[in-house]
């Protein structure tokens, strides 16, 4: 049986200018039978074009923060890092992922792109624009859990794992404000945020606010959860 080939956006090292990725994503596609491959940075259309042809599935990846100006705001004093490179590169792939109806997931940063992409928007600090109880920002270690979402009946989430929640790490100081219409939400924490989200109408289009790839060796349901980045799931 053929392996599916899964392309994961590129983390970047503006200091060492590098591109790389954590071990964590490569390990994880391929202990649930894929073969995982770093995207280089590019942004013209028919390199886009030609690479979501090439490729099974799609993982956006984690890492900096999204521009704010991409969901028409004024940069704050607390936004974080920014990366122009991966910007650029993810708001013209992630349409053409969506118009060829592929596989994709977004983790974090990646999970935040494609709200902002479909039309959604970004707490740009959650200490700063949103009134926390739980730990968005957990140290380290990253494969303990942090805190518990709630998982919504009737979304593929729930199908999947056939559960009302489970318990989550978090890395995270932005999350999703406004969620695109495009977008249904799957999971909440309990302070209400978005923490995971599917678009309907489509082969397995979902974004996770937290981390399973950082997690999946000691959590059965962020295992499932990166076994099925690679399949083809209608919605």
């Amino acid at each position: 049986m053929k392996k599916p080939i899964i392309a994961l956006t590129p983390l970047v090292d503006q200091e060492q200018e590098s591109v790389w990725m954590l071990p964590g994503y490569l390990e994880g596609i391929i202990e649930a039978g894929g073969i995982p491959v770093m995207l280089p940075l590019i942004k013209e259309m028919d390199e886009i074009k030609e690479v979501v042809q090439r490729f099974d599935g799609f993982i956006i990846t984690g890492g900096h923060d999204v521009d704010p100006k991409l969901y028409h705001e004024e940069k704050k004093d607390y936004c974080g890092a920014l990366c122009k490179e991966r910007d650029e590169m993810e708001m013209v792939l992630i349409p053409e992922i969506i118009k060829q109806d592929k596989p994709m997931m977004g983790i974090c940063r990646g999970y935040q792109i494609i709200n902002v992409c479909l039309g959604g928007s970004l707490y740009q600090d959650l200490d700063k624009e949103y009134k926390l109880t739980e730990v968005h920002r957990q140290p380290a270690p990253y494969d303990q859990p942090s805190h518990e979402v709630m998982i919504l009946k009737e979304t593929p989430l729930y199908h999947f794992l056939e559960s009302e929640s489970m318990f989550v790490n978090s890395c995270h100081h932005q999350a999703i404000k406004e969620l695109s219409s495009q977008l249904l939400p799957m999971a909440y924490s309990s302070e209400k945020l978005v923490e995971a989200f599917y678009m309907p109408n489509h082969h397995y289009i979902v974004g996770y606010q937290w981390h399973p790839e950082m997690i999946y060796k000691k959590s059965v349901e962020n295992k499932k959860i990166l076994a099925l980045s690679q399949q083809m799931v209608d919605f």
